[in-house]
């Protein structure tokens, strides 16, 4: 008698990410966040995410960390990221707005943000005190300019601008990702691990 084998938790967020249904569709717009690679990347990941959220930091460090050293290095994949902040995180738009700020910088000061308010969540989203986290992760000389650009009162039109995006296109939770190749999107919600995105990517990118 054959016995029947479990599906493995990989197999089944494997083909739960291939199921859902697929249909072309244009580059979201307003322009989020692009941690790495290009818009002419074969695959492009759309993440609405906060800085608040716990299960967004696990996505980050665990999984989207590891694709752009990987994929976006290589400009196999575009990864931009979206600020879908809620009302009950008391310090999300200050990070945001850091983060918006070091974008005005480069690109590598920006993803030094990203790293510095995951990896420190815990502890600014407590104390609020989101300066002490930056002055821990930047140069002093690139932490005084985030502090001077982020008073550019035209950052919150911008994180409102992510809001509505996201709330136009239909999400209300955060991590959700849209992933975006030749002509179709897959959407999912919540964190996907490293080597399932891995799996589906390499599926794309041969």
């Amino acid at each position: 008698m054959l016995l029947k084998r479990k599906p493995t938790t990989l197999s089944v967020l494997f083909m739960l990410l291939f199921s859902i249904p697929a249909f072309p569709t244009e580059p979201l717009q307003p322009l989020g966040k692009i941690l790495g690679g290009s818009l002419e990347s074969p695959v492009r990941i759309e993440v609405f995410s906060n800085f608040e959220c716990t299960v967004c930091r696990e996505y980050y460090l665990r999984t989207i960390k590891k694709v752009l050293e990987e994929y976006s290095r290589a400009d196999k994949v575009c990864i931009i990221y979206h600020d879908f902040p809620f009302s009950y995180h008391k310090y999300d738009r200050e990070a945001a707005g850091y983060v918006e700020a070091a974008s005005r910088i480069s690109r590598e000061t920006m993803v030094q943000v990203f790293d510095a308010l995951y990896t420190d969540q815990a502890v600014w989203s407590e104390n609020g005190n989101l300066q002490k986290t930056l002055g821990k992760f930047l140069s002093r000389e690139d932490f005084e300019k985030i502090k001077e650009l982020s008073k550019d009162p035209e950052i919150e039109s911008l994180i409102d601008a992510q809001y509505d995006l996201a709330i136009k296109i239909g999400l209300d939770s955060t991590p959700t990702s849209l992933i975006f190749y030749p002509g179709k999107q897959q959407k999912t919600v919540g964190l996907l691990t490293y080597f399932v995105l891995k799996a589906f990517i390499d599926k794309i990118v041969k």
